[in-house]
C-alpha cells in the first residue's frame, strides 16, 4: 500500500472559486498553502487551524470571510 503526503499546494492566480473544502483537515502534513489572488468565497474552515505542520497560509486577494 502506498500513501501520498502532500506538502505543499501552490495555486496563485489560478481562477479558483468556490469555498475552501472542510477535507483540507486530512491533509495533515501540509506545510505551505497558497490559494491567492483567486475567487476563493465563504468562511475560512475552522479546521485548518488543526494542520499543526502548516508553516506557511497565503489566501490574500480571495473573497473569504
Amino acid at each position: 500500500m502506498y500513501t501520498c503526503r502532500i506538502q505543499k499546494i501552490l495555486l496563485p492566480n489560478n481562477n479558483l472559486s468556490g469555498p475552501i473544502p472542510r477535507e483540507f483537515k486530512a491533509l495533515t502534513s501540509l506545510m505551505e498553502l497558497d490559494i491567492s489572488n483567486n475567487f476563493i468565497g465563504g468562511r475560512l474552515p475552522e479546521s485548518i487551524g488543526d494542520l499543526r505542520n502548516m508553516r506557511s497560509f497565503n489566501a490574500a486577494d480571495n473573497d473569504l470571510i
